[in-house]
């Protein structure tokens, strides 16, 4: 069974986290009415997931999601918001949290989301996904040298390795080198994937 501390300073939220969990069989271990608390039994009990609300009195939501990223490494952070937002979610995640719940609709996401979270899986919506997925594609593109983003774009516009060797002035089979080394860096397997890059970066038309 999950075993699961929750953190809130509003009773009746907590009541309802919990009743919402122990419905589907997840076991709420701990209760604290603020942040200190909540640290206090992260030290004590044996927990699978954590649900913090963002704000409490005295250490606040994230700032709880920084410690137990130091103190419990190994546990699951969930921060309940009232007014979730991509830039919560951000702040979230580099805090060291797993994700974010709508305080509002928390009796009926948090079971899924509890689950999500304990089997080492982010809980974040579709948008705040593919903020992520933009950033983690931006550093990467970020390590392409001048040369292999020359070789990208000729690529990517749909140019074969011969009229790409041609238009740079090289060997097609360093053409070849750079484009294994291109899918390599940007973690992508296709030429639609690459196109797709191309595009949103401004290499092509």
């Amino acid at each position: 069974m999950i075993r699961v501390l929750i953190a809130d300073d509003h009773p009746f939220v907590r009541r309802g986290v919990r009743e919402a969990l122990n419905d589907e069989g997840i076991e709420v271990v701990g209760e604290a009415e603020n942040g200190e608390e909540a640290l206090s039994l992260s030290r004590a009990l044996a927990l699978d997931v954590a649900v913090v609300d963002l704000s409490m009195p005295g250490l606040g939501g994230l700032e709880v999601v920084a410690r137990l990223r130091v103190e419990r490494p190994d546990l699951p952070v969930l921060v309940l918001s009232a007014h979730p937002s991509r830039e919560l979610g951000l702040q979230v995640l580099q805090a060291g949290g797993v994700g974010y719940v709508d305080k509002n609709e928390a009796p009926d996401v948090l079971p899924a989301a509890v689950r999500r979270a304990a089997s080492g899986r982010r809980v974040i919506p579709a948008d705040l996904a593919e903020v992520l997925a933009e950033r983690a594609e931006g550093r990467r593109e970020g390590v392409l040298t001048p040369r292999e983003i020359q070789v990208a774009r000729c690529l990517a516009r749909g140019e074969s390795r011969e009229e790409a060797s041609r238009a740079l002035g090289i060997a097609p089979s360093t053409v070849s080198t750079y484009r294994g080394r291109v899918f390599s860096k940007l973690g992508i397997r296709t030429g639609a994937e690459l196109a797709r890059i191309a595009a949103r970066r401004g290499w092509i038309d």
